[in-house]
């Protein structure tokens, strides 16, 4: 039960075909509890992404699939701006699983919806869904809408100013969105080999209900980092900057790559008496705070009390430090904030989620969200 409570941050989900009876069996026991109270279900193909195939659904005879899909909880409670429903695209670095290292990148997008929220007219994408592809096609997206201006999106600075006009207290939510983001790759770890070179740059996507608590929807792999508009400008190429510095490349890293460096590398692998190898190996294998003690970034004190060295921030919204844990560090950069866990930690079947937002990867066989 304990386990339960700590991640409830996600609306449920079922994973089709495979899960498709207990589906069923969740669907009656709901419909039969609270018979007059409309049910909301999100369907979402695995193969597919950009928003495309998802429809929102309240009768079961209404849910087609003919591929692998996700059914889940459609939040029916989002905050809205002015009517609008929104999403927020968190985007998190990983360096290193082994130790687990994390990166939260301040700064994020705001996605919006380009028409007013609407429960009486599911079948309209432009209400529902906040995929940036589908809602550049409504007729509204040029125009200035209330409050929230053309286009349909803001950055997380924006999103912070509206909550401070309209006295609206945002302290803790930024707090659970960091525990949102900890306990997810947690479930990760065990599933993640020992390997020197792993890394990842994910986009996890909050929805903010009315009560101010975030849920987490999705989780996706190689986020979108195309440029389409202003806001996309002022977050993204930063945040490349900051996880190129985060990388700690070295003028000799200009040497990888290539047929010819494959061939060594995998030819050094198998001859146990490579000094290089081993010593590769030991450089990459761990991300210690040599690598994040640029002099862009800050080293809060770590659980034994050790000193400060603080450095600048160019961004606006702050995300709070993941929170020190036993045996480990805590680190905030400028734009990115970073904490190195324990890569002992439990395992969450099946409900890790990744749906793509723009040009993401594809799916596949993880649970999503709403657009």
């Amino acid at each position: 039960d304990c386990f339960i409570f700590v991640y409830s941050f996600s609306p449920q989900a079922f994973n089709l075909p495979n899960d498709y009876t207990k589906f069923v069996a969740e669907y009656t026991k709901m419909k039969q509890s609270e018979p007059d109270k409309p049910h909301f279900w999100i369907c979402k193909p695995a193969d597919m992404s950009r928003g495309r195939g998802i429809f929102i659904f309240r009768d079961l005879s209404e849910l087609t699939y003919d591929c692998q899909a996700v059914v889940q909880r459609y939040m029916t409670n989002p905050l809205l701006i002015s009517g609008y429903k929104f999403d927020l695209r968190i985007y998190v670095c990983v360096p290193s699983f082994h130790p687990l290292t994390v990166y939260i990148y301040q700064e994020g997008i705001v996605r919006f919806s380009t028409e007013k929220f609407d429960l009486s007219t599911i079948d309209n994408v432009f209400s529902h869904l906040t995929n940036t592809s589908i809602n550049k096609f409504s007729p509204s997206y040029s125009t200035d809408k209330e409050r929230v201006g053309p286009g349909c999106k803001w950055t997380l600075s924006q999103l912070r100013t509206y909550f401070h006009q309209s006295n609206l207290d945002d302290r803790m939510l930024w707090q659970r969105i960091s525990n949102i983001v900890t306990l997810t790759l947690l479930c990760q770890v065990p599933t993640v080999p020992k390997a020197p070179y792993c890394c990842e740059l994910f986009g996890f996507d909050i929805l903010i209900d009315e009560n101010m608590k975030p849920w987490l929807l999705e989780v996706n792999f190689s986020p979108a980092l195309s440029v389409d508009c202003q806001a996309d400008l002022i977050v993204k190429k930063p945040m490349l900057h900051d996880f190129v510095e985060i990388m700690n490349f070295k003028e000799s890293d200009s040497e990888r790559g290539g047929e010819e460096f494959r061939a060594s590398r995998i030819s050094a692998a198998y001859s146990a008496s490579s000094p290089r190898y081993s010593k590769t190996i030991r450089h990459r294998g761990s991300f210690h705070s040599k690598q994040v003690t640029s002099p862009r970034t800050s080293v809060l004190p770590t659980v034994n009390g050790k000193g400060v060295k603080q450095g600048s921030s160019r961004t606006s919204p702050t995300l709070p430090p993941l929170s020190p844990r036993r045996g480990s560090t805590t680190s905030l950069g400028s734009n990115m904030s970073a904490s190195s866990t324990s890569s002992h930690s439990p395992s969450l079947s099946g409900d890790d989620a990744a749906m793509e937002e723009e040009e993401d990867g594809s799916h596949g066989n993880s649970n999503h969200g709403e657009g």
